[in-house]
């Protein structure tokens, strides 16, 4: 029954809040810069973090965490404002490949994240992990993966999550030096290319729904999904990516899925709307509109390219009711 409120929390080595194995707290109206983490709360039931401000956290400024037979109840992350998460190179914390500058992590199971905005990331927005079946909703998160490659602003890594109602813009992916090396063992150092999207994804997760949501102006791909099983892809707005929605087989079938009434927009000649690899069968595709300003080419699977009627014609019934 803890209330922090109304303090400045600066130049912190750890966290300027820790909430741990302490229920019913509430972390809410403070200002939080330059610490290592901001916020973290671990195997606290129903915690609220509200109202706060986050600048030049140096790795995270929101840590949520639990074990998996922890129950956090109506924990609540809603209405902060965090701006240069682990902005400074070198200043987070690294190992094999990833590199810890993201704005929320979100592990354990079941919080809810609402109507947060997150700007300026080193690398990933979001980040849902462990037993998922996290609420994802009305949150604003612009220009994720600034000194980093590969992730989105929401990267899914867990099962059962609802991402709804966000807009997810303008992930960048950095490609010059101050990316580093993708590997810390790889020698001669690898670096990847380019991937910076809106909603990016691990791979073999299942029971997802994404919805509603707004996804523009990211340098890579709107949505991809490798290996996703169930998952719902609904009512979302999804404009000027490299790729709008990307659905891939590369670490197993992605299958029984669902694509529907989406507004599906390329906004440049080398877009594509639905990238889909091999002749796997994704899952049912339909209602949505599809729109390609510079030619007739809405869909590609396994390389091929098929205009909406060509698709539909092929491959029916799916995107029977769609519209181009």
């Amino acid at each position: 029954n803890t209330i922090v409120e109304n303090l400045t929390f600066r130049h912190f080595t750890d966290k300027g809040v820790s909430v741990g194995g302490s229920d019913d707290c509430i972390v809410r109206n403070n200002h939080f810069e330059h610490n290592v983490t901001g916020v973290s709360a671990w195997n606290s039931a129903n915690v609220l973090i509200t109202n706060n401000t986050f600048n030049h956290q140096l790795m995270k400024s929101i840590a949520l965490s639990a074990s998996s037979d922890f129950d956090v109840q109506n924990s609540v992350v809603e209405k902060n404002q965090m701006t240069n998460t682990a902005m400074y190179p070198l200043y987070g914390r690294r190992y094999d490949g990833v590199y810890q500058g993201i704005g929320i992590s979100v592990f354990g199971r079941a919080y809810t994240v609402r109507q947060n905005t997150i700007e300026n990331t080193s690398h990933a927005g979001m980040n849902l992990k462990n037993d998922g079946h996290h609420l994802i909703e009305n949150n604003v998160i612009r220009r994720a993966l600034l000194l980093l490659n590969d992730g989105g602003a929401v990267v899914i890594g867990a099962n059962g999550n609802r991402i709804i109602g966000n807009f997810l813009l303008e992930s960048v992916g950095n490609v010059d030096e101050s990316n580093g090396c993708g590997s810390t063992t790889n020698d001669p150092c690898m670096h990847h290319p380019s991937y910076g999207m809106g909603i990016g994804a691990n791979n073999n997760f299942k029971d997802n729904v994404i919805e509603g949501n707004t996804v523009a102006n990211n340098v890579h791909q709107g949505i991809r999904l490798n290996a996703f099983i169930n998952t719902t892809v609904r009512n979302n707005v999804i404009y000027n990516n490299k790729n709008q929605i990307v659905i891939e087989d590369k670490k197993g079938p992605s299958h029984s899925n669902v694509v529907e009434g989406n507004i599906i927009y390329p906004l440049h000649p080398d877009q594509i709307g639905l990238s889909l690899t091999n002749d796997t069968n994704h899952g049912s595709f339909d209602n949505n509109f599809y729109c390609n300003p510079y030619s007739e080419v809405v869909v590609i699977r396994e390389k091929k390219r098929y205009a909406l009627a060509h698709w539909q014609s092929a491959f029916a019934p799916l995107d029977k009711q769609s519209k181009s």
